[in-house]
């Protein structure tokens, strides 16, 4: 029956597109819930949708559909969390403008340096490497790629997947640190 569904994809029918979509969107919305991407989930289900269409032609019926439209997805919700997380390390404070914090927010401030150092502490030691060469000392994939003698997509994947893990990893911080703040407020 699924191989009949995947067949009729290829093929252009568009009755065998939504049937995939209803039969798929609820599991790729769980697993980017379990990504922790529930800002963006919706642009990800979307993006891959629409490439699943436009690449129908490329659908192999020897080889797991789901590993491919998983990977898919992947794809999208690495490239989502990556954008979120530029944006939140670009709207972070500098550590020069300490100076006009408040003594609290000073603190918050520190915490926050903190859990995003412990973050990247955690890493694999490539993901890491590639994290603060890009990050930290600012050069290019190229300029990285060649440092390391390894291939600008796996510069790329190091960093995708550096990107992803910091973020998990800081909204579960962030989640304590709220929780934290409420308590002492509490008190």
């Amino acid at each position: 029956m699924k191989n009949q569904l995947l067949i009729r994809l290829k093929e252009g029918d568009t009755s065998a597109f939504e049937d995939v979509y209803k039969l798929y969107v609820g599991k790729i919305r769980a697993f980017l819930n379990r990504m922790h991407l529930l800002e963006h989930a919706d642009d990800v289900i979307q993006d891959t949708f629409l490439t699943l269409w436009k690449q129908k032609h490329r659908i192999d019926l020897q080889q797991s559909f789901d590993n491919y439209l998983f990977t898919i997805a992947k794809n999208y919700a690495l490239k989502a969390l990556k954008k979120q997380l530029q944006l939140e390390l670009s709207e972070a404070p500098e550590l020069t403008s300490q100076s006009v914090l408040s003594p609290d927010e000073a603190l918050f401030y520190q915490e926050l340096q903190n859990s995003l150092d412990a973050s990247i502490g955690k890493l694999p030691k490539r993901a890491k490497q590639v994290f603060q060469l890009k990050r930290v000392e600012g050069l290019t994939t190229h300029q990285i790629a060649n440092q390391l003698n390894i291939s600008e997509s796996t510069v790329e994947n190091h960093m995708n997947r550096a990107l992803a893990a910091i973020k998990k990893d800081l909204s579960f911080r962030s989640s304590m640190i709220l929780v934290l703040i409420d308590i002492a407020l509490l008190s």
